[in-house]
């Protein structure tokens, strides 16, 4: 999770076996979510990102990435 601008990262995670995710903290403001794919499969699979927002006392759901075949 980047800032906006992509200058300044914000959190670092993974996800659990059903592919969910989550980050807490976050300050609020407009962010972008880069997906990497894993070990193994960056050769197989491009990178995805999203921009989003993040609002204090309301909780983000349904951020869906996906990964698309290179």
């Amino acid at each position: 999770m980047r800032t906006r601008d992509g200058n300044t990262v914000l959190a670092e995670t993974t996800t659990d076996t059903e592919g969910r995710w989550s980050i807490e903290g976050l300050p609020e403001g407009d962010v972008t979510v880069e997906a990497i794919p894993p070990p193994g499969l960056a050769e197989l699979l491009a990178p995805v990102t999203l921009q989003t927002d993040v609002r204090r006392g309301h909780v983000t759901r349904e951020v869906d990435l996906r990964f698309d075949r290179l």
